[in-house]
């Protein structure tokens, strides 16, 4: 079956609409806030074709993006203005490996979560503390999993969400179905459709890759293991105000610091 990941233009058209202005405003909070110093440099950590990336690099900072899609980095490094422009780099996020070290790390709109194994998450959150520099903050995105998980039967039953995105001879029928849901291993099961009509050419694009329902105490014992990133703040949206328990969060944002 295809990935979403290798068509970046559907993929852009069907995750694309997100306030990425006001998103990176709240990055640059949260550096100020928590990171003690200026800072300048960002890894965008599976950045896709970098709409942050693309943010932040037109307010001054230096910025450098990571994936393991081709395709994906392709489209980053056309949009890309060189004078910011670090580097593209495609490499697994498990695995880091850059020689270089950055002032801030961002992993957004729920990449995390393709992670599914512990000694992947593990492997992950070392590579992470290798890239940082003292001090440096780690800001992750995912779904918030409290309002998931709380449900009486979570899953119990197969639900399907359907909706139509439309961009001049584009339109694009998404298709999730939640399949099922491990409890003993916090894994979700789901399938993507997208019916893809461009300009008169069908494409059909199933993506059934699983994701990972991490919850703040899962991210603690990570830590834990990790011995060198530490948690400093969990949050439920882009803002100070939300948390997790509030009935209209349906984001988890977590901040991490380099010891």
């Amino acid at each position: 079956m295809a990935s979403i990941y290798e068509y970046p233009k559907y993929y852009e058209l069907v995750f694309g609409k997100r306030n990425i202005k006001k998103e990176v405003d709240f990055l640059e909070s949260l550096f100020q806030k928590f990171s003690g110093r200026k800072t300048k440099t960002v890894l965008d950590i599976a950045c896709g074709t970098g709409p942050h990336m693309d943010e932040l690099e037109k307010r001054g900072y230096a910025v450098a993006g990571l994936d393991n899609s081709p395709k994906m980095l392709k489209i980053l490094q056309e949009k890309a203005h060189k004078a910011n422009f670090i580097g593209a780099y495609k490499q697994d996020m498990r695995t880091i490996c850059l020689g270089i070290k950055f002032e801030a790390c961002i992993c957004m709109v729920n990449s995390l979560a393709i992670l599914t194994e512990n000694k992947d998450l593990i492997s992950h959150f070392d590579s992470a503390a290798n890239v940082l520099g003292r001090g440096g903050l780690y800001i992750i995105e995912m779904d918030n999993p409290v309002n998931i998980l709380s449900n009486p039967k979570p899953y119990e039953t197969a639900k399907t969400y359907r909706r139509l995105v439309k961009k001049g001879d584009i339109s694009i029928e998404v298709i999730y179905e939640q399949r099922g849901f491990n409890l003993l291993k916090g894994i979700e099961q789901n399938r993507l459709t997208l019916n893809v009509n461009d300009a008169g050419k069908i494409i059909k694009i199933v993506d059934d890759s699983p994701i990972r329902r991490l919850l703040p105490t899962e991210i603690e014992l990570l830590l834990m293991i990790n011995k060198r990133l530490e948690l400093v703040k969990i949050l439920g949206a882009f803002d100070y105000t939300t948390s997790l328990h509030d009935k209209n969060s349906n984001r988890m944002i977590i901040v991490l610091k380099k010891k």
